[in-house]
């Protein structure tokens, strides 16, 4: 299996995750020279701390190797020192701009 049908089932699981999970960010990039699919989930405090995140990428990540053993996926959040440099998808659930108001911040 090669790395376009990867990357089809990355975001089909992707819509499924910011539907999961409305207060997220999430952006895809497939870098080729690293064979390694890159996914940023934002914001970092689901990333670090949801177990219904850490499982669904538990989950996600079992499958992606069962199906795919040749590829590598690598999941992160915006403090991480590596990032997306091409933007190749972008999703954001219904209610991640909550996240980034002015008045969301101020109550934090």
């Amino acid at each position: 299996m090669n790395s376009l049908e990867a990357t089809s089932l990355i975001k089909e699981a992707l819509n499924g995750f910011v539907t999961l999970f409305p207060k997220t960010r999430v952006r895809y990039e497939f870098d080729i020279n690293a064979n390694v699919h890159c996914v940023e989930i934002i914001p970092n405090h689901i990333y670090q701390l949801k177990n219904d995140y850490i499982e669904w990428e538990n989950n996600f990540t079992n499958n992606f190797i069962a199906l795919y053993p040749d590829q590598n996926i690598y999941f992160f959040s915006e403090d991480a020192i590596v990032g997306i440099k091409n933007i190749q998808f972008e999703l954001e659930g219904s209610k991640f701009a909550e996240l980034t108001s002015p008045i969301y911040k101020a109550t934090i």
